[in-house]
């Protein structure tokens, strides 16, 4: 039985739907190109329906194949939510009837956000779906040959996305609802009237951005333009944000002080959609560390 899902492989999302969920892994049809090696953040559509915040299944693609279904074999490594510990554990025993032997709260590399946190006992990957036969042209199962993959990959361009899938989905509105903010260290310019100033960013959502200095001039209601460039397949993704001053300020649980910005518009050139993209990366790659 398949059960829709929300998946992300290296934060861009994937089109897939749940065969075969067990206590170690899941089957994922899908009929889009996924290496075996990378990571996935799954989430169950029936869960998120069900509760008020996701819980992420975190693992690694062991295996992919071509018939008789076209997918990838995911094996769990963490399941990660920002609710409570109780809600994680009734979470693994009602859907995977597994156990938790333990289950660890941790803080988030978001302001403010404590994941709980179970980490799988690794053994064999989930099973390819049923075939009457297998052969070496079909499947790709093994990892040997791989190389590592990066912490801080660029960010990819998700060619001839249809309009809709640009959009804010349920798991993104939810993850919005946080209020969290993903870490990131990010060179900008800071254009306030005719002066720029050098700057970075070090914390990030689709609505705020935190700079890491003060610039003269600038108070609450103050409007800016911050810009930066992002790594894509082709070169670099030229991206500005129209902001306004919020307030001066700390970051949450950081030593640095700056400015807080909110997002009133942001323009990408002909790289649509590219900046939601690397914001939901930056919480991606905050939750496979968590």
């Amino acid at each position: 039985m398949e059960e829709l899902c929300y998946c992300y492989v290296g934060g861009v999302r994937v089109d897939a739907a749940a065969m075969d969920v067990s206590s170690s892994g899941v089957f994922l049809r899908t009929s889009q190109s996924v290496l075996p090696g990378l990571e996935v953040a799954l989430v169950l559509r029936n869960q998120l329906a069900a509760a008020s915040r996701p819980i992420f299944l975190m693992g690694r693609v062991m295996r992919r194949q071509i018939r008789p279904v076209a997918g990838i074999g995911v094996r769990f490594e963490r399941a990660a939510t920002p609710d409570s510990p109780d809600v994680l554990a009734e979470f693994l025993r009602r859907t995977l009837r597994i156990e938790p032997w333990a289950i660890a709260q941790r803080p988030l590399e978001q302001g403010g956000v404590i994941q709980s946190v179970y980490q799988f006992e690794l053994g064999e990957g989930p099973a390819r779906a049923a075939a009457p036969q297998d052969s070496a042209e079909d499947s790709e199962d093994t990892l040997r040959d791989l190389p590592e993959v990066e912490d801080e990959p660029a960010v990819a361009e998700e060619s001839g996305a249809a309009e809709e899938e640009r959009a804010p989905g349920p798991l993104t509105q939810r993850m919005r609802a946080l209020g969290a903010e993903a870490r990131c260290d990010l060179d900008v310019a800071v254009q306030v009237g005719k002066e720029s100033h050098g700057a970075k960013v070090s914390s990030l959502s689709a609505q705020h951005l935190f700079v890491t200095r003060v610039f003269p001039g600038v108070s609450p209601g103050s409007k800016v333009a911050v810009k930066f460039s992002l790594p894509v397949r082709k070169g670099r993704a030229q991206i500005l944000c129209h902001c306004e001053m919020v307030a001066f300020g700390s970051e949450f649980q950081g030593p640095g002080s700056g400015s807080v910005f909110k997002i009133v518009r942001v323009s990408e050139g002909r790289h649509e959609g590219i900046f939601g993209r690397y914001v939901r990366w930056l919480h991606f790659n905050a939750l496979r560390k968590a």
